[in-house]
């Protein structure tokens, strides 16, 4: 794990901070896309952000900002098919 006051772990939170701020909404909507559920869409949401926390992955970062949304949105994907079949 990261230690938290680790150059890499501030800009991992300063990069899902902008994440949340520039792109939630566009984050919901596609999961609601493919949920068609909007509980389970914020459930899923809520999934990515915890998973871009623990992880602190720099191969996820995109521009200067923010996170990769297309990794995000085949994160989504990939997790509403697992929940589906079963698999956590």
């Amino acid at each position: 794990m990261i230690d938290s006051g680790s150059i890499d772990y501030i800009e991992c939170e300063r990069r899902l901070n902008n994440l949340y701020k520039e792109s939630h909404n566009w984050l919901l909507q596609s999961a609601k896309k493919i949920t068609k559920n909007v509980e389970e869409a914020e459930d899923m949401v809520q999934e990515l952000y915890l998973y871009l926390h623990q992880k602190c992955n720099p191969k996820l970062f995109w521009g200067t900002d923010s996170y990769n949304l297309y990794y995000c949105s085949k994160f989504l994907h990939s997790r509403y098919i697992n929940k589906t079949k079963g698999i956590q």
